[in-house]
């Protein structure tokens, strides 16, 4: 496996000599909408990103990010974050993140999960029957949405996804959902968020995900 990493690092390489990144997938809607959330908690795109390789997987409340220059070394970050929400629609959202760095080895970790279900592999969502937030003209706006950025240095994809969870009779959602149950039990993501929901100010509502809305 490390052998077929460091030829694919090199090639990427050599290939990116001279030429622009191929960009792919949804950048249009969704990227605008959630790369401009991410910047609040200063969480950047990364189709600049010169790293050899750099992912990121993310919902509403949770970012992982990772990268490399070489398939030795992995690096990595978890971010939660949360936006209050006015019930009023008077006062702009105040947001309130947390950055956790991951050791190396759990970084790696995330990049064998990542190879294990073949995330990249993953079509866009338009082109997989059956799976996206609407059904005919109806639009399910409370189901949680996920975004896979992918960034080498010739190429660029952000794709974005309805809740695999969902949709567990479609082969790729069900793969999905598998590789977010293993994520979320590697970096312990809901107990944590659980954990920082509960040291948000009192007296506020904030954003958990789609429409949904919390209050405390």
């Amino acid at each position: 496996m490390r052998t077929i990493l460091s030829t694919v690092l090199v090639l990427t390489t050599l290939m990116s000599i001279g030429q622009d990144k191929i960009w792919s997938g949804d950048t249009t809607f969704w990227y605008n909408l959630i790369t401009d959330e991410w910047k609040r908690v200063g969480i950047e795109e990364i189709s600049s990103s010169q790293n050899l390789l750099r992912t990121k997987i993310a919902t509403y409340n949770k970012i992982v990010e990772i990268w490399a220059d070489d398939d030795c070394t992995f690096y990595g970050m978890q971010v939660l974050y949360f936006a209050s929400f006015d019930l009023n629609y008077i006062k702009d959202p105040l947001y309130y993140s947390k950055r956790e760095i991951l050791n190396n080895d759990t970084a790696k970790l995330v990049q064998d999960l990542i190879l294990k279900y073949k995330i990249h592999e993953l079509p866009i969502e338009d082109s997989i029957m059956g799976w996206g937030h609407s059904l005919g003209s109806v639009v399910y706006v409370d189901i949680d949405s996920y975004f896979i950025e992918n960034s080498t240095v010739y190429s660029y994809s952000f794709k974005t996804y309805a809740d695999p969870s969902v949709y567990r009779s479609i082969p790729e959602a069900a793969r999905f959902a598998e590789f977010l149950y293993d994520l979320n039990a590697l970096l312990g993501q809901e107990l944590k968020l659980n954990h920082f929901f509960d040291s948000l100010p009192y007296g506020n509502c904030y954003s958990i995900g789609g429409s949904l809305i919390r209050c405390k």
